[in-house]
């Protein structure tokens, strides 16, 4: 038998402390995906028993647009991992570890709260996904880098 990970000698290693930067590229950010896009299933990791666990699903109708996930070695305002949505053209899967720039955020209050969420595209080799870098009004932006007003 293999070696097994944890405290308890089962589960996973914990994924929420894995160095965040590339070490390539310290522009580029380790992030861990919770939940794919597209599911109503939301899943988070449970550092005490070392595994993602269904935290909660959906209402019908509902479902993530964006993968979900979180910077591992991080802590935002509430205690927890600093969220992140990962653009991409397929959904990952749940702990898959992805190397990502950050392209946008939005912040708003919640309660006491300032939440944040950092919208990262995936950066790999052969990546075809391009991002508009300049800034205009909302109706000009796109994923792929073209201007739907052309």
């Amino acid at each position: 038998m293999g070696k097994k990970n944890g405290k308890n000698g089962t589960g996973l290693a914990d994924p929420s402390r894995l160095n965040p930067l590339d070490s390539d590229d310290k522009q580029i950010l380790r992030v861990v995906v919770e939940t794919p896009k597209g599911s109503r299933n939301k899943f988070a990791f449970d550092p005490d028993q070392q595994l993602f666990e269904l935290k909660k699903v959906l209402p019908t109708g509902m479902a993530l647009l964006y993968d979900f996930g979180f910077v591992p070695s991080t802590e935002a305002e509430d205690g927890q991992l600093l969220d992140v949505f990962i653009v991409l053209h397929e959904p990952a899967f749940t702990v898959c570890v992805l190397k990502c720039r950050p392209i946008g955020v939005i912040e708003s209050k919640i309660r006491s709260f300032r939440i944040v969420f950092f919208f990262l595209s995936l950066c790999s080799p052969g990546s075809s996904m391009r991002i508009k870098t300049s800034i205009g009004s909302p109706s000009s932006a796109s994923v792929d880098g073209t201007n739907p007003k052309s």
